[in-house]
């Protein structure tokens, strides 16, 4: 009996520490999800443009934090020592964020500046619809997608990631999620917190 209460819990710690071994993509995996190649290629670009985008904004004195939903890189509240809104820190930052949304280019798969056009086209449905299914099988409702013609006519086309089940996750699993089915087209950028 002693020995069972002393190899209970080191199972236990043992299948923790196992799990933290996994990369996070790996740890929140469903066995029966395989992901199309595009979404690893997506996921990449938007961390080598978040480490882009926060290294411009350092080589100007401002400290940039990156999103945890989207590709995209915020800056904190200016706040002098005192922890009052500081102007100059405020007017430095917005300069330097200026410069680096000039300078650094957004990733591929994301509604591109200046204008955010949307492309809508058969290749941009069928990753809509390899997103869909991500989300599906990582446990999210999602409703039926409206049909190409439809989604390809529409000025603001359907997101998958406009569900009302994420909108009622919390930000840990939201955080991950992001990372698994990376936002596309329309959903891209969006930050739901």
């Amino acid at each position: 009996m002693r020995i069972k209460k002393f190899i209970t819990p080191l199972l236990l710690v043992g299948t923790l520490l196992l799990s933290a071994c996994a990369t996070p993509a790996e740890a929140f995996s469903p066995v029966d999800w395989v992901e199309p190649g595009w979404m690893a290629a997506a996921r990449q670009s938007v961390e080598e443009y978040q480490t882009a985008f926060m290294a411009c904004l350092a080589e100007r004195g401002v400290v940039g934090v990156s999103s945890l939903t989207s590709a995209t890189v915020g800056i904190s509240a200016p706040r002098g020592a005192d922890g009052n809104f500081d102007r100059a820190l405020h007017d430095l930052g917005t300069a330097a964020n200026n410069y680096c949304l000039e300078t650094i280019p957004w990733p591929e798969h994301y509604p591109q500046p200046p204008n955010f056009t949307i492309h809508t086209s058969p290749e941009a449905y069928e990753r809509m619809l390899d997103v869909r299914n991500c989300l599906i099988a990582h446990g999210i409702e999602v409703p039926e997608p409206p049909t190409m013609e439809r989604w390809m006519e529409s000025s603001m086309p359907w997101s998958p990631w406009n569900t009302p089940d994420i909108m009622q996750r919390h930000e840990l699993f939201l955080h991950e999620l992001s990372r698994v089915c990376p936002q596309d087209g329309i959903s891209a950028g969006v930050s739901f917190f």
